[in-house]
């Protein structure tokens, strides 16, 4: 995607939302969230959407019991010194964290999305789990329950980001666009884990600008969340470094800068833990 459609695209969501906010559908700005990421079960009594839920959760069945035997498989013995093989399932999301021997923080990692059509969930989700598995370096990994537009997401250590973006690009006709307020390398979306929520810091200070502008862009909502933050020195470090997330993210699509090879890299910077 050009750097030109990408800023297009950021800035007809940011119509969007302005024109469903004045009709008064994001009475909460977890409204607009639910919108920004696709969230929908407006269609969960219908009977096709059934059928075809019940064939996704069969299939996803057969996902877990996949890496619960790889799970089963992790050697024993390796458990201790920083190797351990997590698995945990809620009402959302299904999350496998694996490491290989301590290879630094959760915070140090870089986060990429890798959304797919739900339909083809389980089969990309499984060869995307495989893929970093067989890789033996430490990853994180969650697949979505629902339909939304951020249904993989993974988390790799920077000296691995190469290679996992060559391997994205080889199923590249299988992966839907990159979230849009996301930056982009090679059209995967990269950005870092943050202590709180990159969709919902985004929700959340869009829905702050909406009513004070006519005709939102994303040069605009950059600067009314400048705004916001000015006089909020009172955050934690914790969220210091969600801020400085967000600003670089939506600086690269801004500016046309990479969000791994430029002044404006996410990948890159320290991070301390708190």
């Amino acid at each position: 995607m050009t750097q030109q459609s990408k800023i297009a695209r950021v800035n007809g969501r940011l119509l969007e939302f302005k024109e469903l906010f004045n009709q008064g559908k994001f009475p909460h700005y977890m409204d607009l969230y639910k919108n920004l990421v696709g969230y929908d079960d407006s269609k969960a009594g219908d009977e096709s959407s059934k059928t075809k839920h019940a064939v996704y959760w069969q299939e996803l069945e057969s996902l877990r019991k996949h890496i619960e035997e790889l799970k089963e498989s992790y050697p024993q013995p390796l458990r201790h010194d920083g190797h351990r093989f997590n698995t945990n399932n809620d009402y959302d999301w299904t999350y496998v964290e694996v490491t290989f021997g301590y290879q630094g923080s959760y915070l140090s990692l870089v986060k990429l999305y890798v959304p797919v059509a739900y339909s083809d969930l389980p089969r990309i989700s499984k060869l995307v789990f495989d893929f970093l598995y067989e890789r033996k370096k430490r990853f994180c990994y969650k697949v979505a329950h629902q339909h939304r537009k951020d249904n993989i997401c993974i988390w790799i250590m920077r000296e691995e980001l190469e290679n996992v973006i060559t391997f994205l690009q080889s199923i590249k006709q299988d992966l839907l666009p990159a979230p849009t307020f996301c930056p982009e390398y090679a059209d995967i979306g990269v950005t870092r884990e943050l202590f709180s929520s990159f969709n919902e810091i985004i929700a959340r200070t869009v829905y702050k600008f909406l009513p004070t502008i006519q005709v939102p862009t994303l040069e605009t909502y950059i600067e009314s969340i400048e705004k916001q933050w000015a006089n909020e020195d009172k955050y934690s470090e914790t969220f210091k470094f969600d801020k400085e997330v967000i600003r670089k993210s939506l600086g690269c699509i801004l500016n046309g800068k990479c969000p791994v090879t430029s002044d404006l890299a996410i990948t890159d910077f320290e991070v301390e833990e708190y």
